[in-house]
């Protein structure tokens, strides 16, 4: 399951929100780092891999993190992807029901049966989109690989998410201002790490 750690001490709401709305920049307390790949926990050899924390709203330097050249394509992951892929569906969607209560009163209109086809093409390529991106994370996740770590900037903190406990340990130790956090409800509700439930056939 999930682990997320808070690196630096949250400021005020008011004043992130302020200077992130005029594009400000903030220093933000980076995490130290051992040797160890951040997904795999081999020695990296020197090797790092820039993570860039910011938000649509904050901008952060980026972060150098230690990841093996075999861990380059899928030790970290950044909040775009996913945000993407979400506006995806939702704006296919809206496009598809758009269209539709409006081909009610317009029948025969091929621009509302073409916004109908685009918005039902964008969800189900989205969908795929994140279907494949689920693929690859699981093949990835074998052999002692955690895939997928994340980093973002909040209130003036860094939040680092990962599901290598190894990490977590470490950077605990190397970092004696951070501290780990409840893991979150949705990541509980998921149920990561819990085996899975058995489907039981009737006979009768």
């Amino acid at each position: 399951m999930k682990q997320r750690l808070l690196f630096g001490r949250s400021g005020s709401l008011g004043r992130v929100a302020l200077r992130g709305a005029v594009g400000g920049r903030f220093t933000f307390v980076a995490p130290k780092f051992g040797p160890h790949c951040v997904c795999c926990n081999a020695d990296t050899l020197g090797r790092t891999q820039d993570y860039d924390p910011s938000t649509d709203r904050i901008s952060a330097a980026p972060v150098p993190m230690p990841v093996c050249f075999d861990c380059k394509d899928h030790a970290l992951q950044t909040s775009t992807v996913p945000m993407l892929q979400a506006m995806g569906v939702l704006v296919g969607l809206a496009l598809t029901g758009l269209a539709t209560s409006y081909a009610t009163q317009r029948p025969g209109d091929s621009f509302l049966y073409g916004m109908m086809v685009a918005g039902a093409a964008l969800v189900v390529v989205s969908i795929a989109w994140i279907r494949a991106t689920s693929r690859r994370k699981r093949a990835a996740r074998t052999g002692g690989h955690h895939p997928g770590l994340e980093m973002s900037v909040a209130t003036g903190a860094t939040l680092l998410d990962t599901e290598n406990e190894t990490l977590v340990e470490e950077l605990l130790v190397i970092n004696p201002d951070a501290r780990r956090l409840p893991t979150p409800l949705l990541w509980r509700l998921r149920g990561e790490g819990m085996p899975r439930a058995k489907v039981v056939k009737r006979t009768d």
